[in-house]
């Protein structure tokens, strides 16, 4: 790999393919940013090769190899003699600084590159642009993106930001997975149970004497966002992945917890910590209680999670007993006519009014069902109509829409409505169709004793408290689980100047971390498993 990407005539994607498993990842998060794999990573050097032309390893000031991976830290130096660098002419000024890197290799294809170089100090020495570049400690930067922290000799926050840094989005969060179980093994846990809904895990931390049993939830995925962010060093290393919906900093909660867990075990009683997947695509929670590894054995008798909250005061907990979040699903609508040429109109069957007429329609129809003061809402979310060609009419629409409700009782009327009106549409002007429904959620209902439970743990910790007047719009997978026990869901106000929750730039914020771990001790404690 290095005789290809330090040659700037052989510095191509083609030349090294055949040293690169196809799935390959390629990770600089400082020095190489938005490159993801070795191929473009190679493309990329081979441009920085033209102005740095005879840029090259002096020494290998190590190299280890164990199983599948090969570390190497070395010492490079090159000269500006080449081409012009972003309109710099060549200086012959001289560079040195060290690097290191990191390969992964499976079947004999390399599967993993990390690497990185001191490029604040190559940059200093060659005149070229230091807001392009970033210190980088070579020896830190490695084990930070390879080795998985310890959880007991590590803070907590940089837990989060390695957790951060390697997003895995809905049924796909396999490392992440294992990093919990590592950690939870760490911390003592009595039973780990794996492979709960797809790669749930759960830890559980058991006291000597029977007791309640206490499940806390957190959520393993992530979404598929390109994060902005680039200037932190735990910035997504996952092409289009990113934890902007805070699930990072709850997962680091939950391992908070499992530290405390490990200092003070319950004497009383059992804490489930469950690590859950696919939250974000609404089924993650019914998988998990669908699993023959969820038995009566995890059963808990009441069940807390959080969310963080953007927009609300830092540190402040909501709540509200009863319906705390929406019901919501999409709703897929595919229309179906008949294309023809664009000159000839008339002999298709375009479903272009039909569209326009239903998508009035069906944003009207919460005002034209049965009067109620609790919400009902149908958002457009997405509609295509046919393809882009202007020879021909189109023969196909979809239509996308979120129905929103803030009870389950509410769903279904609003459902049979939405059929009720394309069924007419469609009848009157000969169209067929079909529907599909994707992300559904129930809504989540907050049990009377769990809510004056969270109240009081508040009020004992000294937070900000806030009585919720209506549900939150959102929604949330956590009211499955109110199937089996007792469950109260609340909010950890984040920051009201903090980016809001699915944008890029967002980053949970450290210092809510321990308001996070304070409240759900403090719940544990309101469970009498501990001697006080």
């Amino acid at each position: 790999m290095f005789l290809f990407s330090y040659d700037p005539k052989r510095a191509t994607a083609q030349n090294v393919a055949h040293l690169l498993a196809i799935d390959n990842k390629f990770i600089a998060p400082t020095t190489f940013p938005g490159v993801y794999n070795c191929e473009a990573y190679t493309e990329e050097k081979g441009k920085l090769m033209k102005s740095i032309n005879d840029l090259h390893i002096i020494t290998f000031d190590y190299i280890a190899a164990k199983d599948d991976q090969v570390s190497l830290r070395y010492s490079i130096e090159g000269s500006h003699n080449g081409e012009p660098y972003k309109g710099i002419k060549a200086t012959g000024y001289k560079a040195k600084c060290t690097a290191a890197g990191l390969f992964k290799l499976e079947n004999g294809k390399i599967t993993l590159f990390i690497k990185e170089w001191d490029k604040l100090t190559m940059w200093k020495q060659l005149g070229f642009p230091l807001n392009e570049a970033t210190a980088v400690k070579i020896d830190s930067i490695t084990s930070f993106l390879v080795t998985p922290p310890s959880l007991m000799n590590t803070c907590i926050e940089n837990i989060r930001h390695y957790l951060h840094a390697q997003p895995e989005l809905s049924n796909q969060e396999k490392h992440t997975a294992a990093f919990i179980v590592n950690c939870l093994q760490e911390s003592g846990a009595k039973r780990i149970i794996t492979g709960l809904g797809g790669y749930g895990v759960a830890g559980v931390f058991s006291g000597r004497e029977t007791g309640t049993r206490v499940m806390l939830r957190a959520e393993l995925d992530a979404l598929p966002i390109s994060e902005r962010g680039e200037e932190r060093e735990w910035c997504s290393q996952n092409e289009r992945v990113a934890h902007s919906c805070g699930h990072d900093g709850h997962m680091a909660i939950l391992l908070g917890i499992a530290k405390r867990l490990a200092c003070t075990p319950p004497t009383r009683g059992e804490v489930v910590l469950l690590f859950q997947p696919a939250e974000e695509i609404g089924t993650g929670a019914s998988a998990v209680i669908n699993s023959e590894k969820f038995d009566q054995s995890l059963y808990p008798d009441v069940a807390y999670a959080l969310h963080n909250q953007p927009g609300r005061p830092f540190g402040e907990i909501s709540i509200r007993e009863g319906a705390f979040a929406c019901a919501s699903r999409g709703m897929i609508v595919r229309l179906y006519g008949r294309c023809s040429h664009a000159a000839h109109p008339e002999q298709g069957l375009s479903p272009v009014r039909t569209m326009r007429h239903l998508l009035e329609e069906l944003e009207q129809l919460p005002q034209r069902l049965f009067p109620s003061e609790d919400l009902r809402l149908v958002t457009v979310v997405h509609a295509q109509l046919g393809e882009v060609r202007f020879g021909t009419t189109p023969g196909e629409a979809v239509i996308m829409v979120t129905l929103r409700t803030a009870t389950d009782a509410l769903m279904q009327p609003l459902v049979e409505a939405a059929r009720e009106a394309i069924e007419r549409m469609t009848q009157e002007t000969g169209l067929t169709y079909d529907i599909e429904f994707q992300d559904v959620f129930t809504a989540v209902f907050n049990d009377e004793q769990a809510t004056k439970d969270v109240i009081h743990c508040a009020q004992k910790c000294g937070k900000m408290l806030s009585l919720l007047q209506a549900p939150n719009r959102w929604s949330e997978d956590f009211g499955v689980y109110s199937a089996v026990c007792r469950c109260a869901m609340f909010l950890l106000g984040a920051g009201e100047a903090t980016s809001v929750l699915h944008d890029s730039a967002y980053d949970f914020p450290d210092a809510l971390i321990e308001h996070g771990v304070e409240m759900f001790w403090a719940l544990l404690n309101e469970q009498r498993l501990f001697d006080n």
